[in-house]
């Protein structure tokens, strides 16, 4: 069996035995090189790598204006547009012109209000299938894999902790939680941070920078995330609910503050005395007055 069989084989076997009505179920399946050994989430990313590395099929199509060099007349078409100028296709709502139809069309999902894409995990809609693919690997480590579009749940753990994270690259700023790494400093004060967006975010602190505007009441936040908790303030939603005692909360951080009302966690615990407290703030005050130690830890 050559090795475009085996990875047919490989995807009809992943049809037949893994699949599921749940669309996130946890399934992991990968398309292996079976002459190198090397990995790959879909099947056309590994018959890409086939030809290119192994079969040593050549770049046919150069461009004669820099000779860049490409495997398909349609990349070396799309190439051109970056030599020519050449923008034929209009958006008839806003004027703006794009090289290609495809192109163009992607563009006018902008000006239709309509959601179609939906998250199955949590419920979210998108404009486009893309933004929804991003959203599912990111934010819950959901897939689309092989030719069918098979939905596959890929975690990438921590192996000092065991916490589960979505993308090798949040995974990489919390393994900084253990080893103390901060390798983005502030060129103004030299604060040291552990990731490139709480550098960002810092830096705001200096310059007075908000760039999150709220569209229902304008006030201007620093960061994403204050921006998202802001808007839960002008909904009635309550997604997050208690386990224990059925109270909803708009923010999950309330709920899990909540929930220590139930199992009695005390997580924070007095720099001076070890007296352990269920909320930060708590700790704080307990500090300040009665160790008289103001601006204790936050």
């Amino acid at each position: 069996m050559d090795i475009h069989q085996e990875a047919s084989s490989l995807e009809q076997h992943t049809k037949c035995e893994h699949e599921t009505n749940n669309p996130v179920e946890m399934v992991s399946v990968f398309y292996t090189c079976q002459m190198c050994g090397k990995i790959f989430k879909n099947l056309q990313n590994l018959r890409m790598h086939e030809r290119q590395i192994h079969l040593g099929v050549p770049k046919q199509h150069i461009c004669e204006c820099c000779g860049a060099m490409f495997y398909s007349g349609s990349k070396l078409r799309l190439h051109m547009l970056r030599h020519t100028g050449e923008r034929p296709f209009t958006c008839e709502i806003c004027g703006l012109r794009f090289g290609t139809k495809h192109r163009l069309g992607n563009h006018l999902v902008c000006h239709s209000e309509a959601r179609p894409h939906v998250c199955g995990v949590c419920g979210k809609t998108f404009k486009r299938q893309r933004s929804l693919g991003m959203h599912e690997q990111n934010s819950h480590g959901v897939f689309s894999q092989g030719a069918s579009k098979d939905k596959v749940v890929i975690s990438f753990s921590c192996q000092m902790c065991k916490k589960p994270f979505t993308t090798k690259q949040k995974l990489a700023v919390h393994m900084r939680e253990h080893t103390g790494e901060r390798p983005f400093r502030c060129n103004i004060c030299g604060k040291v941070l552990s990731s490139k967006i709480g550098k960002k975010n810092h830096i705001r602190t200096h310059t007075g920078e908000r760039p999150y505007k709220c569209n229902l009441c304008e006030l201007a936040l620093k960061t994403h995330a204050q921006l998202y908790s802001h808007l839960q303030t002008h909904s009635d939603s309550k997604p997050f609910s208690c386990s224990y005692c059925q109270k909803t909360f708009r923010r999950r951080p309330h709920l899990v503050s909540h929930l220590r009302t139930h199992t009695g966690e005390k997580p924070y615990s007095c720099l001076v005395c070890d007296r352990a407290f269920s909320q930060k703030a708590d700790m704080r005050k307990h500090m300040d007055k009665i160790h008289k130690m103001l601006g204790s830890p936050k």
